[in-house]
């Protein structure tokens, strides 16, 4: 494709279009989600793809249990093919991707307060909201 070909695809973007279809997955998203979660992806700013995926939580920060120290072996559904760098990869992962049942597993409520201002920066702003809301402890 030259150059003058991209710009002509760029200026052919349909943004009524994606603006309809955002719209429509934020419909969807009632009844299926939490409405915590849907408030939290109702806010300015949350990207498509959360839209699409929306977050999981477990009902208390104390149904956490997961290991303090040890080998975690992540799900392949979480995108992990480069693997975890820190605890911090693993937590915004599960936070992301997790179910409830495999954030419970695997997570631990007192090491996700101890990263929690780690996580503030490198999660969606709804992600933040949502777990903030939910869980005072994590602090605003």
């Amino acid at each position: 494709m030259e150059h003058g070909d991209a710009d002509a695809e760029i200026d052919a973007i349909d943004f009524a279009g994606a603006k309809a279809t955002r719209e429509a997955m934020r419909a969807d998203l009632a009844g299926q989600v939490a409405p915590d979660v849907a408030a939290a992806l109702d806010r300015p700013g949350t990207p498509d793809w959360l839209l699409a995926r929306p977050p999981q939580l477990v009902a208390r920060l104390s149904d956490l249990a997961g290991p303090l120290d040890g080998a975690v072996q992540a799900p392949a559904s979480w995108g992990m093919a480069a693997g975890l760098r820190s605890v911090v990869d693993l937590y915004q992962r599960a936070l992301l991707y997790g179910t409830a049942d495999e954030q419970a597993r695997m997570l631990h409520a007192g090491q996700l307060v101890t990263v929690w201002e780690q996580l503030r920066d490198v999660l969606p702003e709804a992600v933040v909201f949502v777990w903030q809301d939910r869980f005072p402890e994590l602090g605003r």
